[in-house]
């Protein structure tokens, strides 16, 4: 079904879209999270935040696959809209 993801503090919150109910909680920052991405395919999401990294989810385990890092804090994540291709900038980017 369709899921709604949105950042609190330190965790990924997805919710179901047609009744608004929470599904699951995605940890892994270390500090607040400022941004969520998913990919046009729904099968990855990335996240970025105040701890400088930027951490992609798999889609179907919605497990960490790849997390790295920027110099300063992740403002933006996004997804091209026909591909998993992914940029990520910092405040300093």
């Amino acid at each position: 079904g369709a899921c709604l993801a949105a950042c609190i503090d330190r965790n990924v919150l997805l919710y179901d879209s047609n009744n608004g109910e929470l599904l699951r909680k995605l940890r892994g920052h270390t500090a607040t999270i400022y941004t969520v991405s998913w990919s046009a395919d729904g099968s990855q999401l990335a996240s970025g935040g105040a701890d400088n990294t930027t951490i992609i989810w798999n889609g179907d385990a919605l497990k960490g696959i790849l997390k790295f890092t920027h110099d300063t804090s992740v403002q933006a994540v996004a997804f091209h809209p026909t591909s998993n291709i992914l940029a990520s900038c910092s405040n300093m980017d």
